[in-house]
Formats: C-alpha cells, structure tokens, sequence
C-alpha cells in the first residue's frame, strides 16, 4: 500500500450501520468521484453485458457501503440523491432501518445484467450492503495484506470486472499479485477500472499488470474536482507529491481540488 502522507482520515465514517455520516461528510467534502467512475462505467457494462450475454459479475473493492452498486443498481441514481435521502440542510436525518430497505427496493432496477460482489475493511459497511440486497455476497477483509477469504478465492474465475473507486491507494499491489496468477489459469479475462487520486497512483501497478498480460490505459480526461482538499497541509502535501513525478497540477491540484483518472485494464489480446 502506497503512502498516504497528509490524506484526510475519513475512517470514523465507515464504523456505523448506515452511510448517513459518510454521506454527509462526502458531501461536505465536493467529493464527486463515484459519478465520474459512472460515467464511463455504464458503456463498459453495457460493452460487458453484450458480449457475454449474461449477468456480468463485478467485485467492487473497498465498496464502502454499496455505493457504487446503489448507483449503477438503482433507477436513475446519482451521488446527490442517494446523499438527499439520508442528509437534509446539512445534517443526517433520522430514517429507520424499515424506510431505508424500501428506498433501496423501490428504486431497484426490475432487470439488471449485473451481480456484485464487495469487499471492505469496514464490517458495518459490508452488513449494509447485505442487509440492503445490493451484492450476492460481502467480504470484510484487509485487502492490503494479500490473503483472500477462502470463499472470495472460489469466486475469482468468475469475476468480469473489477472496480476500485477511490480505493486503489489502500488495496495494494499484494491483493493484484494475489488474484493475478488465479486469473491466468481461469478460462475468463475480466477487465480492470478504477477511478484513482492523481496523487496517489501507484507507479508499480502498470508493470504488475503487463506482467500478467494486461495494458492500463488512462480513459477520457482528468476528473478536475474528484474531492476538496482538507485544509492547506493536506492540498501542499499533494502537490508535492505529484512535483516530484513531474506531474503538472496548474488547473487541476493548485484550484484546491484532488483531481482523479479513470484507468481500464484489459488483456493485450483484447
């Protein structure tokens, strides 16, 4: 897992039984990165769904609450009205258990070609998204160390996507190289994407991947305002970062914004 320097602690949001709080401070934060990935997710889906002609089977790490299941299950969902249900004026708003199942069901597309699966290290999130039907199964596990449930490892030949947005910073190459081999030997080839920090991109993934046969490849331009910097040491400690790489942050970093790509690894032989 790659240094995260000055990167804003967002944990205490993942330990309750809803995404109320992490909502919340997403939205007090312009963090705007699970639309973006969405964007150019829905033709890549629907490119997937095509060609195999049946559900296509998507493991979503660090999933956090389902939200990207709620956002590509649910009819006509964004960001902004998934965060309208559970926060008003600012604040979270009290909803029982009972009038969130019914959101979540009432709004759940009839037919989907997809089937989900997540990952995460927060427990209370991994019990939401059972809880609320958006994946055929959750794993709560540190993904940073590169040991895989017993169970998750039976379901690896039949992944044929996996997603990572704004999470690849903490999975780590471990998980990769973990999986990677596994892949190999399985008669599917699935697809990477994942939506990552321009700050936090980890050098080694690319050659970890063509190693195994893959090409990473950056989609369409930079998202310019994925999240809001924290404060001043968080946005100094970032552009820093990306100087040393010789990165150009006018436009992007300097306007107080982490700004994030949207990177597809496919086989070469696609």
């Amino acid at each position: 897992m790659i240094d995260l320097g000055k990167k804003n602690d967002w944990s205490s949001v993942y330990q309750q039984s809803t995404p109320a709080e992490y909502l919340l401070f997403s939205r007090e934060n312009t963090y705007q990165v699970p639309d973006f990935a969405c964007k150019h997710l829905h033709s890549i889906l629907a490119e997937q769904s095509q060609r195999l002609q049946c559900p296509v089977n998507v493991l979503d790490l660090g999933a956090s609450y389902g939200i990207m299941p709620s956002l590509l299950l649910l009819e006509d969902m964004t960001l902004d009205r998934l965060t309208d249900f559970f926060v008003q004026n600012g604040k979270v708003r009290t909803r029982t258990q009972a009038e969130i199942k019914q959101f979540f069901d009432q709004n759940k597309c009839s037919q989907t070609p997809l089937k989900f699966y997540l990952t995460d290290i927060s427990q209370p999130a991994m019990e939401f998204a059972e809880r609320m039907c958006l994946c055929e199964q959750a794993f709560c596990f540190d993904t940073s160390q590169g040991v895989l449930p017993p169970e998750l490892r039976t379901i690896i030949p039949q992944i044929d996507l996996y997603l990572a947005v704004g999470s690849l910073a903490y999975i780590g190459d471990a998980f990769f190289a973990e999986i990677l081999p596994m892949i190999q030997q399985s008669q599917r080839l699935p697809l990477f994407a994942f939506t990552v920090y321009r700050t936090f991109y980890p050098d080694t993934l690319e050659q970890l991947f063509k190693r195994y046969g893959y090409q990473l490849r950056r989609i369409g331009g930079p998202l310019k305002q994925a999240r809001r910097f924290a404060n001043s040491q968080e946005q100094e400690w970032a552009i820093n970062q990306l100087h040393q790489r010789q990165v150009d942050t006018a436009g992007l970093e300097d306007d107080g914004y982490y700004a994030c790509e949207f990177l597809l690894a496919e086989p070469v032989c696609n």
